[in-house]
This record gives structure tokens, sequence and C-alpha cells, in this order.
């Protein structure tokens, strides 16, 4: 098939469809479409709006039960930790006896200030007098 064959075929289809079109007239209704759309678009801002708000009060509530249950805990700490201080005797400030605290683990040295890596070599190395050798030559 040739191109122009082709043409030729999609420029009758073309005619033929838009022979067969439909011309319908505007009316008021088709022209109030934006309105209906503005109206819906209304609607499901105020249905946001509730939802958001629903959502809200569902959130302050769950932390109210929260801030709640804490509350309880806090309550229940308190009371176990006054009667573990009613339940322990009261000693009186003579009785106390102060022991210092035992130092363990090793002990670090302070390292020495302001030594460069040179003098820290040459301080740490020591020098032996050398040994003097006797030495044999052989005559000849």
């Amino acid at each position: 098939m040739s191109i122009a064959k082709l043409l030729k075929e999609q420029r009758d289809w073309l005619n033929s469809a838009t022979k067969n079109i439909d011309i319908k007239k505007v009316t008021e209704k088709n022209l109030d479409f934006s309105e209906k759309l503005k109206l819906r678009r209304k609607d499901d801002i105020k249905e946001k709006i509730a939802t958001l708000k629903r959502q809200k009060e569902e959130a302050i509530k769950r932390y109210d039960q929260a801030i709640a249950d804490q509350d309880k805990e806090l309550i229940r700490i308190e009371k176990e930790i006054s009667l573990k201080d009613l339940t322990k005797p009261q000693k009186s400030p003579g009785d106390r006896v102060v022991t210092k605290p035992k130092k363990t683990g090793p002990v670090l040295k302070k390292a020495p200030s302001k030594l460069t890596a040179k003098k820290t070599i040459k301080k740490k190395t020591v020098k032996k007098p050398s040994a003097q050798r006797k030495t044999s030559r052989k005559k000849k």
C-alpha cells in the first residue's frame, strides 16, 4: 500500500466521521456546570473539615488517656516509695558511718608537658658507653 492510498483512506474516514457527529445545542444546564462544581467542592471541603475535627477530638482523647495512665503510674510508684520509707528503720545522724570509696582500676600517670617526639625519644633511649674492642691485626 502506498502512502498516497493510506492518506486518501484516512481523509475519507475523517470526512465520514465528521458527518456522523450529532450537534447538540448548548443549554442553560450545560452552562451551569461550573456552579455545580463549586457546590460539590464546597460540600467536599465541609466534609473534610468535619473529618479533621473528629480526628482532632480522637487524638485529644488518646493524649488525655495516656496522660491519665502516666498519672496513675506516678501515684502508684510514689505510694511504693512512701511504703518503703515507712518500713525502713530511721537512723539518727550519729549512727551514720562515713567510708571513703576505694580507688580501683589502673592509675594513670600524668603525661609530660610540652615534649616533642624527638625529645621523648631522646629521653627514653639510654646511651651506653661504647665497649672498647680489642682488634688484632694480622701482620704479614
